[in-house]
């Protein structure tokens, strides 16, 4: 049987913040290898520390302005007190608006200051598992967005064979499990890749009307997205 070996996922690379880049690794390149948490390319961080100082600033004037409120209501509580020691102050005269309104802008600030740090961390982006690159053009210099992809790339471990078959193919084979098979490369010299059929699709293909099997290969670093490869199947 023949089959083409494809990805069984594809991750689309596209930044969580938008900015000019200014590093792209040298294994951000079609073809590389890059591992789990290794650097793909870092965005201009300027502005969003800018956006990190700023919420601290507006984070001190709020404290400043609750500790003002709450010394001011301290002192207001006490004049009430000599004056209508059988009266309770009013909310108002107690600063209490004030006061709320002072901690309900530290905890804006404070969220603020969590956003702003978490899209500063956003500005490094790494890869999120072994992965191969398949295609990017990212270059230092280009300003990036957040709704365009800059890159693709997908699991080192994640590659497969489709093998399409016919119906009498299919009943030949028997059940799904796991069966071991070969799998030989267009170009081989030696022995041929062991492999596994690990399942098969649960439709047919609308235009050809064949069903599909798919082959994990035991060691997948021998095989290439796109390559066609001759499959042994016992039957």
């Amino acid at each position: 049987l023949n089959g083409v070996v494809q990805a069984r996922t594809t991750t689309t690379v596209i930044p969580q913040v938008a900015g000019r880049i200014i590093e792209v690794s040298p294994g951000f390149r079609p073809g590389a290898r890059v591992n789990e948490g290794d650097l793909l390319f870092s965005i201009d961080p300027t502005d969003y520390e800018l956006a990190i100082e700023r919420t601290l600033a507006e984070i001190e004037i709020a404290r400043s302005d609750l500790a003002r409120l709450e010394a001011e209501a301290a002192a207001e509580r006490k004049v009430w007190r000599g004056q209508f020691p059988d009266k309770p102050i009013p909310d108002l005269i107690a600063r209490v608006p004030q006061i709320e309104a002072a901690r309900a802008r530290i905890h804006s600030g404070e969220a603020s200051r969590q956003a702003a740090e978490l899209s500063l961390a956003r500005t490094v982006v790494r890869a999120p598992f072994d992965a191969r690159i398949l295609e990017t053009q990212l270059d230092v210099g280009q300003v990036v967005s957040t709704n365009a992809s800059v890159g693709s790339i997908f699991s080192v471990d994640s590659l497969e064979i489709a093998v399409p078959v016919s119906a009498k193919e299919r009943s030949l084979i028997g059940p799904i499990d796991f069966q071991a098979v070969d799998i030989i490369l267009p170009a081989a010299q030696g022995d041929a890749l062991a492999g596994n059929l690990v399942r098969a699709s649960a439709a047919l293909d609308e235009r050809t009307r064949l069903r599909t099997l798919f082959i994990s290969a035991v060691d997948q670093e021998q095989l290439t997205v796109g390559e066609f490869v001759t499959v042994e199947i016992a039957g």
